[in-house]
């Protein structure tokens, strides 16, 4: 599994991909994960699937209001509230 995974980001790496693992469920998975160089990951890990009316407050909560990258609000999601 780790010669596959690693295959797939090297693969992506030389095609200038971003690459998102998914279904990371434990501390181990993630540091092996970033240790091959991937560049994000989601799982339960973090969270549990988040209705989006109620992501905005989750990323406030975990993250800050922007975002670790400046995200902008999500209030133009479907189903998101605007928080003005």
């Amino acid at each position: 599994d780790r010669a596959i995974v690693h295959g797939i980001i090297a693969l992506a790496d030389a095609v200038d991909l971003v690459v998102i693992a998914e279904g990371v469920e434990s501390e181990a998975q993630a540091t092996e994960l970033a240790e091959l160089g991937c560049d994000w990951a989601q799982g339960y890990l973090w969270s549990r699937p988040v209705p989006v009316a109620d992501l905005q407050t989750w990323l406030a909560e975990h993250i800050g209001p922007t975002g670790p990258i400046g995200l902008p609000g999500l209030s133009g999601l479907p189903g998101a509230s605007d928080p003005t």
